[in-house]
């Protein structure tokens, strides 16, 4: 099964712990299903994840190692864009 996960949802996850978006995210890490993403979100995700007023809330391993796991493996579509 192939998902797509708003960038707000990949946040949460770091953000909240045992919730449903960090479950998303560790049954995608476990390889429950695929994740399909694109450079448009992966920019997006660091520009994010940048902000300082979320720097208190997330340690900037997990927030590496999700871009991480997005860039290596994830499916990466590339005609995958905002509306």
């Amino acid at each position: 099964m192939k998902l797509v996960l708003d960038t707000n949802i990949l946040v949460s996850a770091l953000l909240t712990k045992n919730t449903p978006p960090d479950q998303l995210y560790q049954q995608w890490v476990g390889g429950l299903f695929d994740l399909v993403s694109s450079d448009w979100q992966l920019d997006e995700l660091k520009r994010v994840l940048g902000y300082k007023k979320l720097r208190p809330f997330i340690l900037k391993s997990e927030a590496s190692l999700l871009i991480e796991n997005l860039d290596s493996i994830a499916f990466m579509a590339s005609d995958l864009v905002p509306c």
